[in-house]
């Protein structure tokens, strides 16, 4: 399963990248940077994406890779720590397990 991991602190990415070492995980520091990697290859089957970064909110950078890739549109799951979320995307809150991340995957996969 290829997995592409939002977050702009890189030892979170570093981290889920490690967790899912049974996964080809791209990862992305920022929006605009995920949406470059998208628009070159949007070949994924899931998406985690932060709530919080400094230059996108994520719930409007889901709804936007929702919209402009709809193979990715129930593909998107949030990470937040104590963001309230509207919506209906699935969300985990930090500090997630593995077995949280893999449990998200069954669903993506099922």
């Amino acid at each position: 399963m290829r997995i592409l991991v939002i977050d702009d602190e890189a030892l979170i990415v570093r981290s889920l990248t490690r967790l899912l070492r049974a996964h080809d995980v791209v990862g992305a520091s920022c929006g605009s940077e995920a949406l470059a990697v998208l628009e070159q290859d949007a070949a994924f089957d899931g998406v985690f994406c932060d709530v919080r970064m400094p230059d996108a909110d994520g719930t409007i950078l889901a709804g936007e890779i929702q919209e402009r890739w709809p193979h990715l549109a129930a593909k998107i799951c949030m990470c937040s720590g104590s963001e309230s979320l509207q919506g209906d995307l699935p969300r985990l809150e930090k500090p997630f397990s593995r077995d949280d991340l893999l449990a998200q995957i069954s669903r993506w996969e099922g």
